[in-house]
């Protein structure tokens, strides 16, 4: 051989030397390790294992798979032979795991590290394959469970649980995970109330589950457990719920003024949460004079519509003033089981003739004086001619029940006799009023007691009236109403109320400007100019640009209406930094039957998904997942016959662990007007009478549907004169 074919030779065998490995890998077993599966089902854990073999024909190959935990100790180990066919293959592991008798959580597993090697069975078919992969990785059945309750249920109402099943580190919902809801609530006198209730995640991850709170719930609050169970994995969350007892007591009187020796009516209305009547409700009636000595007491029990009534025959010796009747329910388990109103207990004669009073202007601005007109007409219609007036500014006025007189301070005073015409006229001066109230920062008007007493001649009978006099420092006010939290990433959002001074709607245009303080100096930045509607209405709504060095807003607002009046006012808002919030909008507020509700939802942070419920009368009538992108989202409820009356749109996050609770929550309420009132037919036997005389009346009630409805009916009668002096002592 020659040296040129030994060096060609040797070259070749060295080339073929090199490419040997290459070779032998390119053609070999080889695992897809991000498409490795751990799925834990009802049927059994299971590992899902990819193998690509790129070798021309199946080989056998010995697959060991080892799950070991945190403490480097192996809960489970699997060997097994498997024939691996050339090209794709997906191997099914089955793994005899089980959490159960085990302190670890299914949170646990995140941890957890899968150990997996593949060896050939006959000689060196392929190379060896091992590697450990996380867990947290490939278990996508892993999951967290987030619970969403309202914070109060009520007795013999419906209550809602929603349920969210999310993987813990990538958000994404696990669905098919069985649901055990349970409510306990702990008895005393009787047993311990356990409400039970299953369900299942959708493909959202969501589960809804409704209960009904029997009505002899004995404690005070209950607790939920929710249980969600996915295979081996089970996770429980517990929330408490409390009972709501808040009762309504609604105390009445068939008039507001006695004399000694009168008798009070009294009735009461007691609902419970729930709003339906308090049957055999027992409850205490007390009867306070103004210094908080009790006058008398009466024990009542209500009928089965929830009311009670009784009379106190007022002693011709009491004393005069003002007396407080109190209600308190004797059960423990209501709460705020409260209602109280007041009369007045007082010596009168029925007037002969009433005092009316007519102030030039509804509100007096800078510089402007008062004219008063005072005039007196007898009951019977006709004017009182002539008389004499006094009208005297009280700057105090207060009833001493300890010496049973009327202590008043006085100002200025304008007195004289009536003209032909049987009027006088008052020139009152408010000069010193403006100085006062231009110097006050905070005040915005004020309101000046007089009292305007007139004495005819022909009787020397005295009756009086007292009025006020607003004194302003602006024609228009401008109040701002917000009902929401304002959030810095979030427009804000706020209704404008123009109204002029004596509190008659302003349609005006308003116009908005931003003020900063630098200093000593007050630089300010046009925002916009909206107008009020005849109602005196506007509604701003605006992303204003964010001042990371302030947590404050300050907005001027200046009124003009056609007149040329005007008004201003300066408004600061708070903005949050930390919290979330959710808001929804509506297209309108009031809706006609068969009408949807268009509604807008703003969310921050972006919740991905928020629950939506419609609620009617505290029952879900519609629930629904809303999609948030972008912080927003748009949302029509299809009308459907339950939309009657009030409705409610309520969203809010299920994933509470990062938030406030009452920052991801968001309401706005809406109304489908109906009559649903009792109506109520009288009808009297005449229509005078003479003092002596039986009045015989007939009651019909109706529902708004028309039928007969049974109903529990009060009834006062009332004496016009009675009335009058109520409204002037």
């Amino acid at each position: 051989m020659s040296r040129q074919w030994l060096f060609l030779f040797l070259f070749c065998l060295a080339l073929l030397a090199g490419l040997s490995p290459l070779s032998r890998a390119a053609l070999s077993l080889r695992i897809n390790e991000s498409a490795i599966r751990v799925l834990f089902e009802e049927q059994g854990s299971r590992v899902i294992l990819p193998i690509e073999n790129s070798l021309a024909k199946s080989t056998s190959a010995r697959i060991k798979i080892e799950v070991i935990d945190t403490d480097d100790a192996s809960i489970v180990t699997v060997e097994k032979d498997y024939q691996i066919k050339p090209g794709a293959n997906e191997l099914t592991i089955p793994l005899a795991m089980s959490l159960r008798n085990r302190s670890d959580n299914a949170r646990e597993l995140l941890w957890y590290r899968l150990n997996y090697s593949i060896t050939p069975i006959f000689g060196s078919a392929f190379d060896p394959i091992t590697n450990v992969v996380s867990l947290s990785e490939i278990t996508p059945d892993l999951f967290n469970v987030s619970v969403a309750t309202a914070r109060k249920a009520q007795p013999g109402s419906a209550y809602r649980v929603r349920v969210k099943t999310a993987h813990p580190l990538t958000a994404k919902p696990v669905a098919a995970v069985n649901v055990t809801a349970q409510i306990k609530f702990d008895g005393t006198e009787r047993p311990d109330v356990i409400l039970k209730q299953t369900a299942r995640t959708d493909a959202n991850g969501f589960a809804t589950i409704d209960f009904q709170i029997p009505r002899q719930v004995e404690g005070d609050e209950g607790e939920i457990v929710v249980t969600a169970t996915h295979g081996i994995v089970s996770e429980t969350s517990k929330e408490d719920v409390e009972v709501d007892r808040a009762v309504s007591v609604m105390v009445s009187t068939d008039k507001p003024l006695y004399q000694p020796g009168q008798t009070l009516h009294a009735r009461v209305l007691m609902f419970d949460a729930s709003r339906h009547a308090i049957a055999g409700g027992k409850a205490t009636l007390k009867v306070s004079d103004p210094e908080s000595t009790m006058t008398f007491r009466a024990d009542i029990e209500s009928s089965r519509f929830g009311v009670a009534s009784v009379d106190w025959p007022i002693p011709e010796n009491t004393r005069l003033g003002d007396y407080r009747v109190e209600v308190n329910l004797d059960d423990d388990k209501f709460e705020d089981s409260y209602g109280a109103t007041t009369v007045k207990i007082s010596r009168y004669d029925l007037p002969n003739f009433t005092v009316n009073v007519k102030p030039d202007r509804p509100f007096y601005l800078a510089g402007q004086n008062a004219d008063v007109e005072v005039r007196a007409d007898y009951l019977f219609g006709q004017p009182v001619k002539r008389g004499h007036v006094r009208v005297v500014r009280e700057t105090e006025r207060r009833w001493d029940y300890r010496e049973q007189k009327w202590k008043t301070e006085e100002g200025e005073k304008y007195e004289g006799d009536t003209n032909s015409e049987g009027k006088f006229f008052a020139h009152v001066k408010l000069e010193a009023e403006h100085d006062k109230l231009k110097d006050e920062d905070y005040s915005r008007y004020t309101d000046l007691t007089y009292a305007a007493y007139f004495t005819d001649p022909t009787t020397n009978r005295t009756e009086q009236r007292r009025f006020d006099l607003r004194v302003t420092k602006d024609a228009i006010h401008l109040y701002i109403v917000s009902r929401v939290r304002q959030v810095r990433n979030l427009p804000l959002d706020f209704y404008i109320s123009a109204s002029y001074a004596d509190g008659t709607p302003a349609a005006c245009e308003v116009a908005l400007s931003r003020v900063w303080d630098k200093g000593k100096a007050q630089t300010e930045a046009p925002v916009q100019t909206i107008k009020t509607d005849v109602h005196g209405l506007a509604k701003f709504r605006q992303m204003l640009p964010n001042d990371p060095n302030s947590h404050k807003v300050s907005l001027i607002f200046r009124a003009r209406d056609d007149g040329g009046r005007t008004g201003e006012h300066t408004e600061e808002f708070e903005l949050d930094d930390t919290r979330a919030a959710v808001r929804i909008s509506t297209d309108k507020a009031l809706y006609r039957d068969g009408e949807p509700i268009r509604a807008e939802i703003t969310a921050y942070p972006d919740f991905v998904t928020l629950a939506l419920d419609t609620v009617n009368e505290e029952r879900v009538i519609q629930s629904q997942l809303v999609q948030i992108k972008n912080g927003h989202a748009s949302i029509l409820i299809p009308y459907r016959k339950e939309l009657t009356g009030a409705v409610t749109l309520v969203a809010y996050a299920l994933s509470l662990d990062k938030y406030d609770e009452d920052s991801s929550f968001g309401s706005r309420a809406v109304l489908y007007p109906h009559d649903r009132d009792l109506k109520l037919k009288l009808d009297l036997n005449r229509e005078t009478y003479r003092p002596g005389e039986e009045a015989t009346a007939n009651f019909l009630t109706r529902v708004a549907a028309g039928r007969g409805a049974e109903s529990a009916l009060g009834v006062v009668i009332f004496d016009k004169a009675v009335e009058e002096r109520a409204r002037t002592d």
